[in-house]
C-alpha cells in the first residue's frame, strides 16, 4: 500500500550564517538562547505540520493562546514570560504574520512560504498548485518563484536538453541502476529501502532529469552517489531529492556553489551535504 502523502516538510534550509544574522543576534541579545531556541522550534513546527503554518488551534495540546504559551514553556524549560516577549517580538519584527497570529491563531510567514514553494518542486507542478490557504504572497512573489519553478515542470525534457556533448556526459549510461552490491550497508539504510518499496522505483537519472538537475551539479551528484555506495551507504530515491531541494533552497540558481557543496561533501568523507 502506497504511503500517506506527507503534508509537512522533513528539512528546511537553515543559514550556516544564521548566528550572524540581524534578526538572530537581536533575539539573543534581548531572551538569551532561550530566545533563539524558541524561535527554532516554532519554525520545526511551521514547517513539520503543514509545510509552511502551523495552526494553533488545530494541535490537540491547546485549546487557545494561553495553552500554547504554558505547553511551549513547559516543553522548552524556558520561563513563560521569556515565552510570550519573545513571541511578541517575533511578530512585530514581522517574522511571523502577526495578522494571522492574532485573528485565527496561525503561525507563517512570507519567508516560510517562499521556502515551501522551492521545497514543492518536486511534488508540484506550478506555484499555484503549491499555494494554500493563510497565503501571503503576492503575484510579484509567485512570478518570482514561477521562473524558479520552470525548471521542474513536465515539459519533455528532451526539448529543454538537447543531445548531450562531451562536456555534458550521460552519466546515466555510467551509472545505469540506482545500486551496487554492497556487503556493508546499515540497518538504517536497509528500512530506508523498505520504505520507498511501496511505491515505484524511479532510478537516480530519471529523479535528477524531473528536478532539472544541470551540469555541474549533476555530474557531482554522480560522484557523491558513488561515493557513498562504495562506503557501504544506500542513497534512497528520497535522500537524493532531499539533497536536490536543500541545494536549491540553500543556493538558488547558483550552480558552482551547488556543485561545490557535493564536492567538499565526498573530500571530508560526509554521507550528506552540510
Amino acid at each position: 500500500m502506497a504511503r500517506p502523502a506527507k503534508k509537512g516538510l522533513g528539512y528546511f534550509p537553515f543559514d550556516t550564517g544564521f548566528f550572524e544574522n540581524r534578526n538572530a543576534r537581536l533575539i539573543r541579545s534581548r531572551f538569551g538562547s532561550d530566545g533563539l531556541t524558541l524561535y527554532i522550534y516554532l519554525l520545526c513546527k511551521v514547517y513539520g505540520k503543514n509545510g509552511y503554518y502551523w495552526k494553533i488551534d488545530d494541535d490537540e495540546d491547546f485549546n487557545d493562546t494561553e495553552d500554547f504559551y504554558y505547553v511551549l514553556s513547559d516543553e522548552l524549560g524556558i520561563n513563560q514570560n521569556i515565552v510570550r516577549q519573545t513571541v511578541e517580538y517575533l511578530l512585530n519584527r514581522s517574522m511571523f504574520d502577526t495578522n494571522l497570529f492574532r485573528s485565527v491563531n496561525v503561525l507563517t510567514a512570507r519567508e516560510i512560504q517562499r521556502n515551501y514553494v522551492c521545497a514543492m518542486r518536486g511534488r508540484k507542478k506550478s506555484v499555484a498548485e503549491a499555494r494554500g490557504k493563510y497565503w501571503l504572497l503576492s503575484d510579484d512573489d509567485e512570478g518570482e518563484l514561477a521562473t524558479f519553478y520552470k525548471r521542474t515542470n513536465n515539459l519533455n525534457y528532451s526539448e529543454k536538453n538537447p543531445d548531450k556533448s562531451e562536456n555534458n556526459p550521460d552519466y546515466s549510461e555510467i551509472y545505469t541502476t540506482n545500486e551496487i552490491t554492497l556487503h556493508n550497508t546499515t540497518q538504517h539504510d536497509d528500512n530506508e529501502c523498505k520504505n520507498e518499496q511501496s511505491s515505484p522505483r524511479r532510478s537516480y537519472a530519471e529523479i535528477m532529469d524531473e528536478f532539472g538537475v544541470k551540469e555541474p551539479v549533476k555530474g557531482q551528484l554522480w560522484e557523491f552517489i558513488k561515493h557513498c555506495q562504495l562506503n557501504g551507504r544506500m542513497v534512497t530515491n528520497d535522500k537524493l531529492e532531499n539533497i536536490i531541494v536543500r541545494l536549491d533552497m540553500q543556493y538558488k540558481a547558483d550552480e558552482p556553489q551547488k556543485a561545490a557543496a557535493l564536492r567538499k561533501a565526498v573530500a571530508k568523507g560526509y554521507f550528506d551535504i552540510a
